[in-house]
């Protein structure tokens, strides 16, 4: 990469002569719309290199991803102490200017700053998409929509301490579901825990449940019922090895996230704490579930491992499909 010289840049773009707009996502198109203006973003610093111009001046070159893409970013050496102090992947606020270098766009960086926890609003939307494998894309931007309209505020909050987390958001990404059971490919966990989002919902509700705060809190619990999977299953081996069981290691990675919930909404707390804690029993154990969410959960877990399992009727019995129609005809051509 050579100098700024070359980078090409609006004749309008003066650095300060407005404030920077915020951009919610990486995408090409939303980036074009601000090429040569200042922009702010927040985003998930996912690498950082060190090189040197043919001038001979250093610089960093950095990645920048959120669920929507990647894109470089350019830090001159007079702003790398900034850069040196974080660890990465860490989430982080950025200014700066887009640029056009070559065919690509890329942010000439300003000023850069780690986040905590409590200024990052809808964490899923950090989480980056070239860290998912591209069978859990859909299940990624399904993620991304269902976070943004999760409610009440607390719970959303609740989701991203959770997603924030480094031992699960990264992980979560790319972990199978199962080694050999269903949904056994990278990827494969997320997939698993997102598409059934909505049969969640229409499941609890005719088990009897009304209360809207109850139905997203029991979608939230099957979202993370299986995070414990991170630690069994891995993405290719289980990290922890064999004999652990996966939804004792759910409670494990939750219990801080839970208890920074139960000292804000002790009412939603305590009905997690009772859906995960079902769904971790035995179930030759487990006996009779007093919430509806809980069944709700065991019932879209059952039918999400089925529909990869191949379970249908027309797998599982041969010449099924359109035989109620051939065995009419074939009785109205023997009464004939």
């Amino acid at each position: 990469m050579a100098d700024s010289t070359q980078e090409r840049v609006l004749a309008s773009s003066v650095p300060g002569t407005r404030p920077p707009q915020p951009v919610s996502e990486l995408k090409q198109l939303s980036l074009e719309r601000h090429l040569g203006g200042p922009v702010a973003l927040t985003v998930c610093l996912s690498a950082l290199e060190h090189r040197h111009s043919q001038l001979g001046r250093w610089y960093a070159r950095l990645l920048l991803d959120d669920a929507s893409g990647c894109v470089p970013a350019l830090v001159w050496s007079e702003r790398l102490a900034r850069c040196e102090a974080l660890r990465v992947p860490a989430i982080v606020s950025v200014t700066g200017t887009v640029v056009a270098y070559g065919e690509q766009l890329q942010i000439r960086v300003e000023q850069v700053r780690g986040l905590e926890a409590h200024e990052v609003e809808i964490a899923s939307r950090l989480l980056p998409r070239r860290h998912t494998p591209p069978a859990a894309h859909g299940a990624l931007e399904a993620l991304v929509a269902f976070h943004a309209r999760l409610r009440p505020a607390v719970l959303s909050r609740f989701l991203d301490r959770v997603l924030l987390d480094p031992a699960i958001a990264l992980p979560w990404l790319r972990c199978r579901a199962s080694q050999r059971h269903h949904h056994a490919y990278p990827g494969g966990l997320l997939v698993h825990s997102v598409t059934p989002l909505d049969l969640v919902a229409h499941a609890v509700v005719q088990g009897g449940e009304t209360d809207p705060d109850a139905i997203a809190l029991t979608q939230v619990a099957y979202l993370l019922h299986d995070l414990g999977k991170l630690r069994t299953v891995g993405e290719e081996r289980p990290p922890l090895g064999y004999g652990l069981r996966h939804e004792h290691q759910t409670l494990v990675l939750l219990e801080p996230h839970l208890a920074w919930l139960r000292g804000r909404w002790p009412q939603g707390a305590q009905v997690l704490d009772a859906v995960l804690d079902y769904c971790a029993q035995p179930a030759n154990t487990r006996g009779f579930a007093r919430l509806a969410a809980a069944d709700a959960v065991i019932a879209a877990d059952r039918l999400s491992a089925a529909s990869e399992r191949r379970r249908s009727v027309g797998w599982v019995i041969p010449g099924f499909a359109g035989s109620a129609t051939t065995g009419v005809d074939r009785s109205r051509s023997a009464v004939a």
